[in-house]
């Protein structure tokens, strides 16, 4: 038994801490009129009060100080001083703003009393978010919210602009579901798989309706509702003209893609890009290949490049997608990327005014010396191994390793430009269409040498339109420039 008496000692101290306020009520020392509040449904953004009473039996006046647990809940007065005999009364006020669903606060009940030094005042509650935001919505609009009842869970990235405007603008119950956290994205997953959809576009809202994937298929949807009708139209219209996740433009080529395109094929035919090229082929000659050697070299080494810039580019935009969802890294990437652009263009200008003047070997935007010396060894060495595709794979990645601080310059900006236009969903998409574009001058050369055209030829004719290129590539700086700022 002696060894019993701490844990019940332990046992009597923690029952009185935690119940002091219905113990003393009980004893008639210091009583309240009620000890918890249950305040009910309230609609959510509603303010709920609750007067309390509070009667002094003791022999001693009471200090009593009321201190709230949370931001939400408020009490006026914040203290008490109740005469011996006297009685009292303060007001709890709950502001359901910062809740939804079932909730529990504390508010602590301190006095100066041996009768009750310390407790606790309950306040449980529910707030409901459909019928305030259904009633909030029909003194809006005039409309009445009751014929929906679905839960609306809208998906997308705190860096999307649309989607901010969409969730400050909203007059409907929205549930929302940041993807940039782990449980929400796959949350996402798990939903459209359940509904046999394949995620295209970001933002997505999803209703007992349907799923809408990008900003003018769920501004539809969401009309639809807001309007009182179902989002079945909007659904249809999604199925109709935006089912192939290229932007949701209807009957037509999403305007994203041409830029992409313009950039891909540019990059493909930029000085770095071509002239490593035009070595390649000269190199495949002097080691004695024949054109089928050669057009089967070319396919591997095609597909490598594409295979690199590829995983490359993957690695950077998920990289960049990550850090534009925060708005400060966003708006920082926006301006660096814009300076960027800017120099990129009037160097681009000025090595253009340098090929007209005569003096192609003075541009500045043009891989090092040190690194062409290393990539020229690399291709003499990997033109002569007998492995023609295994060597060809090879030369192919190293190869687009080394030009890519020239190549990048136009395929970095493109990537950024691919997550600023919202098409985040859709990035590999735009990027095997870039590297398409890209590669397309590239097996070009490799066909037209298949069929006896030489690369003296070739050399010849990209000498000619190098300065058109420059000029083309200074305005696609610009215009990439321009729309870092107006998206």
């Amino acid at each position: 038994m002696v060894k019993s008496k701490p844990f019940l000692i332990l046992s009597i101290i923690l029952f009185i801490f935690t119940a002091a306020v219905p113990v003393m009520a009980e004893r008639g020392d210091l009583s309240f009129s009620i000890t918890e509040w249950d305040a009910g449904v309230i609609n959510f953004g509603d303010i709920a009060e609750q007067d309390v009473e509070v009667e002094n039996s003791t022999a001693d006046a009471v200090n009593i100080d009321l201190v709230s647990t949370c931001s939400c809940m408020t009490v006026e007065p914040e203290s008490l001083l109740i005469d011996a005999g006297g009685t009292g009364s303060f007001t709890v006020i709950f502001d359901s703003h910062d809740d939804e669903g079932d909730f529990e606060k504390l508010l602590i009940i301190q006095t100066d009393s041996d009768a009750m030094p310390k407790g606790f005042f309950v306040v449980t509650g529910f707030v409901d978010v459909l019928e305030a935001a259904d009633a909030a919505a029909a003194e809006t609009t005039g409309e009445d919210f009751d014929f929906y009842d679905g839960a609306v869970r809208y998906y997308y990235t705190p860096g999307c602009k649309s989607c901010n405007r969409f969730l400050k603008d909203a007059v409907i119950p929205i549930n929302r579901r940041d993807i940039t956290e782990a449980e929400f994205y796959e949350e996402l997953q798990a939903e459209l798989a359940d509904r046999g959809e394949t995620m295209r576009e970001v933002p997505v809202l999803i209703t007992d309706d349907g799923v809408y994937q990008g900003e003018e298929a769920v501004i539809e949807a969401y009309t639809a509702i807001i309007s009182g009708g179902s989002s079945d139209a909007a659904n249809s219209t999604e199925d109709a003209g935006g089912s192939e996740g290229s932007g949701g433009d209807s009957g037509g080529i999403n305007i994203a893609i041409l830029p992409v395109l313009a950039a891909g094929l540019l990059d493909g035919v930029n000085p770095c890009a071509f002239t490593t090229l035009i070595f390649l082929l000269s190199a495949l000659s002097v080691a004695g290949r024949s054109r089928r050697e050669t057009l089967i070299i070319g396919l591997f080494f095609t597909v490598s490049v594409f295979a690199t810039y590829f995983l490359i580019g993957l690695g950077f935009f998920k990289i960049i997608r990550i850090a534009d969802s925060f708005e400060l890294v966003s708006r920082i990437i926006r301006w660096v990327l814009f300076g960027a652009l800017a120099l990129f263009a009037g160097l681009s200008f000025y090595d253009y005014a340098k090929i007209r003047a005569g003096n192609a070997t003075d541009i500045i935007l043009q891989l090092p010396e040190g690194v062409k010396r290393r990539m020229h060894s690399s291709i003499r060495s990997y033109t002569k191994s007998a492995a023609l595709a295994g060597s060809s794979i090879v030369m192919g990645f190293l190869i687009s390793i080394f030009e890519l601080g020239c190549t990048g310059q136009i395929y970095f900006p493109t990537i950024t430009y691919i997550i600023q236009t919202d098409k985040a969903a859709s990035g590999f998409f735009y990027l095997a269409l870039y590297n398409l574009a890209f590669i397309l001058p590239l097996a070009g050369v490799f066909l037209v040498v298949y069929f006896g055209i030489t690369s003296k030829r070739i050399t010849k004719k990209f000498q000619s339109n190098l300065g058109l290129i420059k000029l083309l590539t200074g305005f696609l700086f610009i215009a990439f420039a321009v729309l870092m700022i107006i998206l």
